[in-house]
């Protein structure tokens, strides 16, 4: 959909979305990020109508069966729409093509019955949580739990990828899950998220403390309470096997009602608001400064193997931001479980208005992109999608569908290096990961292949100087260089931190089970004194037992 007839679609949809809100609930805010989420959904609901039910009778039936009341308002002419049907019948026609007048009739129809839909389960979902304002969250939540809408979201997710086995690949992944699936699969990505922490305290933190024993402060202003959530982790794991320990019945569910209240009643999840505080705080990426160009810092990191000082400068940022979005999570999940009809749901909705009260001051902070190192799956990114490469781009021959990244690049190449020829060109960079692919511009919307470059064994220049050109960067390969320009500062420091996760994550994932093993060998045996346990010391004349071996035959007579 093109950006001036995503306009066109935003004059239509809107203004009878936001009427339609307000005039069946004028006490609550729709936020205009929830509306902008609305008519994103509503124009993949008219794709999908138009798709799977291309006649009227087919049309009617779908109608009929999902929204019995919409047939008393198709038959009332004279009724005022709350979406035009001569400007949806011009944009239907430009987009997918010509459909009768009575088609166009039912389209209005049903798009408006889908909306009023949408709005009463957000309706109703946020009143029970105690707001009074609609978020984006609340419809994808929505979305994701209605089955009439979870239907139309991959029908629509598997034409656009024309795979019928594709299975539902957003950050949403977890809207499919049963209620058990939901809770044994928070608890996998809680025992990960302990592993990131004691990677960010053990392996990033810890070597470089030393450095600052003048001034401490310094690391708990770039660290934040690390240690505290941490400490709050482990001992929330340790709830949750208890829990699991607890059950009458394997069958049954874990709860997670407990482990959480313990915590909520000591307010101990007040932890994460002071470190996000830190960690988003205005002079962090100064403090941060300070210690990477501490020169005590640069000889250490200088000294270290596998590009650990680019990591430090470029990917540690991100992994900071690891807690933040955890705690993100945590409302997921909780707002997730809180939909099933289980025995313990109310009692969730009311540890999540508590944690809501925790995330009150990051709403839609400006956070780094979310990268899990002991995740089993690769980062989403808020623009990640699924494309069908092979309609958009010829000469395509990459399996890999999702990418971590697609943005524009300049490709570098310098022709002689005693002559200072240096030619460049525009190139469309879509990386995956595994593989980083280069596209030449054919038409507006179309593109052609040029090239792909293996992420397997590569190192990452950043000092690199390219005369004329700034913010570049050089992926060194075994068999070639590739010298690239981004657009800014901050797009060249995206690429770079998700080009070192790639290279690092299982490097750094060794690097700690290695500090791990070295810290159980380091671990003192204490032994008691001999006057407590005589054994404990070797060889004395009052420990040495002599064991006589008897006769079977006569032990047993």
């Amino acid at each position: 959909m093109s950006s001036n007839l995503s306009l066109q679609w935003e004059k239509l949809l809107r203004p009878g979305i936001i009427t339609l809100f307000y005039r069946e609930y004028p006490l609550m805010e729709l936020h205009d990020d929830a509306c902008q989420r609305i008519q994103e959904f509503l124009y993949k609901i008219l794709r999908f109508l138009l798709r799977q039910y291309p006649h009227r009778a087919e049309l009617e039936q779908w109608l009929y069966i999902n929204y019995p009341e919409a047939q008393y308002a198709l038959n009332r002419n004279n009724r005022k729409r709350i979406f035009s049907i001569d400007q949806l019948q011009t944009l239907i026609h430009k987009e997918f093509g010509s459909h009768n007048e009575m088609d166009i009739s039912y389209l209005a129809t049903t798009l408006e019955h889908c909306t009023k839909d949408l709005l009463k389960l957000a309706h109703d979902y946020v009143n029970r949580l105690g707001k009074n304002e609609v978020l984006a969250n609340d419809i994808d939540l929505i979305m994701n739990a209605d089955t009439i809408f979870v239907e139309i979201l991959r029908s629509d997710l598997n034409h656009s990828t024309n795979t019928s086995s594709t299975r539902y690949h957003i950050d949403t992944s977890i809207a499919t899950m049963s209620y058990n699936e939901l809770i044994r699969h928070f608890i996998i990505t809680e025992t990960q998220y302990k592993d990131d922490l004691e990677l960010l305290i053990k392996l990033f933190r810890n070597p470089i403390r030393i450095f600052f024993n003048d001034d401490p402060e310094i690391i708990d202003n770039v660290f934040g309470c690390l240690d505290d959530i941490y400490d709050l982790t482990n001992r929330f794991l340790s709830d949750l096997e208890d829990a699991k320990e607890m059950r009458d019945d394997n069958t049954k569910s874990i709860s997670l009602y407990e482990p959480f209240q313990n915590f909520i009643e000591g307010n101990e999840f007040e932890c994460y608001t002071k470190y996000t505080q830190t960690i988003l705080a205005n002079d962090h990426e100064d403090e941060f400064k300070k210690i990477v160009m501490n020169q005590n810092v640069k000889q250490y990191l200088e000294s270290k193997s596998d590009q650990m000082k680019e990591t430090y400068r470029y990917l540690l940022p991100a992994l900071l931001h690891l807690p933040i979005h955890h705690f993100q999570q945590y409302l997921i999940y909780l707002e997730k479980l809180a939909l099933f009809p289980e025995s313990e749901s109310a009692q969730l909705t009311d540890v999540l208005s508590v944690l809501r009260q925790n995330s009150h001051h990051i709403k839609r902070p400006k956070l780094n992109i979310n990268l899990s190192i002991h995740s089993f799956t690769m980062p989403k990114l808020t623009d990640n999608k699924i494309n069908n490469w092979k309609n958009i781009i010829e000469n395509w021959d990459i399996k890999e569908s999702i990418s971590l990244m697609d943005s524009h690049l300049k490709h570098i190449v310098i022709q002689n290096s005693s002559s200072n020829i240096i030619t460049s060109v525009d190139r469309r960079a879509i990386l995956f990961s595994t593989v980083l692919c280069l596209c030449k511009a054919v038409s507006n919307d179309k593109w052609k292949f040029k090239e792909k470059i293996w992420l397997r064994k590569f190192n990452i220049n950043d000092q690199i100087f390219v005369a004329d050109h700034e913010y570049v960067f050089e992926i060194q390969c075994d068999e070639k260089n590739y010298i690239l320009a981004a657009r800014s500062e901050q797009e060249k420091t995206q690429w770079l931190c998700l080009l070192m996760y790639i290279r690092n994550k299982s490097i750094l994932q060794r690097e700690l089970y290695n500090i791990l093993v070295t810290e159980d060998a380091q671990q003192i045996l204490l032994t008691p004194d001999p006057t407590q346990y005589k054994f404990c010391a070797p060889n004395l004349p009052t420990n040495i037992q002599i064991d006589y071996h008897t006769n079977d035959k006569s032990s047993s007579s």
